[in-house]
């Protein structure tokens, strides 16, 4: 979780791209090299969340989905589609 509060305090994924009513849409300032990064980064956070999810006992794991696997999940996917964007 250390990693993923990391990740998420240098960019929030609500703050990847952002755009006020009435304008285009403008992208962070963050690099084609930055946005591989934090994604080999959220991937690795969300393989190692699954393989954590395997090993919690059965009764927990719900709650550990929704503490853990679904923000990192979720952080992942946001960088995603915002790295295709850029292209």
């Amino acid at each position: 979780m250390q990693r993923f509060y990391t990740l998420n305090y240098q960019r929030k994924p609500e703050h990847l791209q952002w755009w006020l009513p009435n304008q285009p849409p403008r992208p962070s300032p963050l690099t084609e090299a930055e946005s591989m990064q934090r994604i080999a980064a959220f991937l690795a956070l969300d393989t190692q969340a699954k393989q954590f999810l395997t090993a919690w006992p059965p009764a927990q794991r719900d709650a550990f989905y929704e503490l853990v696997l679904y923000p990192v999940r979720g952080a992942m996917l946001a960088n995603r589609r915002y790295s295709r964007r850029r292209t």
